[in-house]
């Protein structure tokens, strides 16, 4: 299992954050912009597995993302008090087009562990969609 810097590291990219390269071996410094400035944060200060303003963004990326072909594409992301499933699919009438590409359903040990639920979620929807 990865660790949780590997993980933020791997949303940070998904997200479109800038990478300092200049950093050797370094764990990398990343740029973004937040509220209008610019930001700088190395993977083991951000917050995506802990705080709901940064992962709601990752969300709302993954809703958005649509298919380069000519299916009607969706992904829905479903967030309850005890887990958070994404879907991800093509639909339409003409045939073949309903077709399921993505679906995780992740509950913790702790059930009520939503924020940690739906950040294990995301990053399984990453993985699958990289």
């Amino acid at each position: 299992m990865e660790t949780i810097e590997k993980q933020n590291e791997l949303i940070a990219e998904f997200m479109g954050y800038e990478k300092d390269t200049n950093q050797g071996e370094k764990p990398h410094l990343y740029f973004c912009e937040q509220n209008t400035e610019l930001q700088q944060h190395y993977p083991k200060e951000m917050k995506f597995d802990s705080d709901w303003n940064w992962l709601m963004e990752v969300v709302i990326k993954i809703r958005k993302i649509s298919s380069y072909d000519r299916d009607k594409f969706g992904t829905d992301v479903n967030i309850c008090n005890t887990y958070t499933e994404i879907i991800s699919g093509s639909y339409g009438n003409e045939r073949g087009h309903n077709v399921l590409h993505f679906k995780r359903k992740v509950s913790g040990k702790d059930r009520v562990d939503t924020i940690g639920n739906t950040f294990s979620a995301v990053v399984e929807y990453i993985e699958w969609y990289n």
